[in-house]
C-alpha cells in the first residue's frame, strides 16, 4: 500500500502500520521507498513477508493505520471480508449464428417459475332418470376440461466484460437453446427465450456489466395431446 507524505522532502514517513481486526491487533514494522516524487512511501505488506493475516479463519474485518513511532499519519482504512454468495450453476447452452454452440454459466440469482391455465365446465350433478334426484357427496359440479403449464427460469449473469455482448446477442436471436440439467451428462431440457430486448452496456459508461435473461421450458408439466 501506499502512504502519501504530503510533498516532497517530507519526514513524516510511517515506522509501522497497526492493524486491528476482530481477531486482535497487531503492529507490522515496515521499511520501505518513496517515490520518485517523494511524495508516496510504498509500503510492502505481503503475508510471506510480515505474517500479514489475510486469510485468518474467522476473519471478519480488518483496519489499517500507518504511524511514525505513535503518531498517526493517516486516518484508518477499513476493510470487510465478504464471502461471495454463490448460487447453484445454470448453465445455458444454444447455437450461434454459425450453427455452432456456444454456452454461458450463470452463477448469480437463479429463478423458478410455474403457471397454470386452466378451462372448466360444470356437467349435471346427480342421476336425472329416477323420479327423484339423488347425487354422491363426492361428485362435483366444476371439472376441469383442458389444463396446460408454463414452466420459467430466471437467470443473471456474473459481472462481465463487454466482450461478451455480441455472444449474448446471438443468444437472443438463437432457434434452439438448452438448460444442462446435468453437466457430467450433458442432460439438456429444450428452452425458448422469453426475453425480447436488451439494453446492451459498456464498460466506458457502465462500469461493471450484468445481465438478467427469462426463458420458457419446451415442455409443459402436463403434456397435451
Amino acid at each position: 500500500m501506499g502512504v502519501y507524505t504530503q510533498g516532497a522532502g517530507e519526514s513524516d514517513l510511517p515506522t509501522k502500520v497497526t492493524y486491528v481486526s476482530n481477531l486482535g491487533t497487531a503492529n507490522i514494522n515496515v521499511s520501505g521507498s518513496v517515490s520518485s516524487s517523494q511524495q508516496i512511501q510504498q509500503v510492502p505488506l505481503f503475508p510471506a513477508e510480515t505474517g500479514f493475516p489475510f486469510s485468518s479463519t474467522g476473519l471478519e474485518w480488518y483496519t489499517l493505520q500507518p504511524f511514525k513511532s505513535s503518531t498517526a499519519l493517516a486516518p484508518t482504512i477499513r476493510y470487510e471480508y465478504n464471502c461471495l454468495q454463490k448460487y447453484p450453476n445454470i448453465r445455458i447452452k444454444w447455437k450461434n449464428r454459425y450453427g455452432q454452440f456456444d454456452y454461458f454459466n450463470f452463477y448469480m440469482v437463479s429463478k423458478k417459475s410455474f403457471k397454470t391455465e386452466k378451462r372448466t365446465y360444470q356437467p349435471q350433478v346427480g342421476s336425472w332418470q329416477g323420479s327423484t334426484l339423488s347425487y354422491n357427496n363426492y361428485d362435483s359440479q366444476n371439472l376441469n376440461y383442458l389444463v396446460d403449464s408454463n414452466q420459467g427460469l430466471t437467470v443473471n449473469t456474473f459481472w462481465i466484460p463487454q466482450d461478451y455482448n455480441d455472444i449474448l446477442k446471438q443468444l437472443l436471436v438463437s432457434d434452439e437453446i438448452y438448460y444442462v440439467t446435468t453437466e457430467s451428462t450433458q442432460d439438456l431440457t429444450p428452452i425458448t427465450i422469453d426475453t425480447n430486448s436488451l439494453e446492451f452496456k459498456t464498460n466506458v459508461v457502465d462500469g461493471l456489466i450484468q445481465y438478467s435473461f427469462d426463458f420458457r421450458f419446451g415442455q409443459g408439466y402436463k403434456l397435451i395431446i
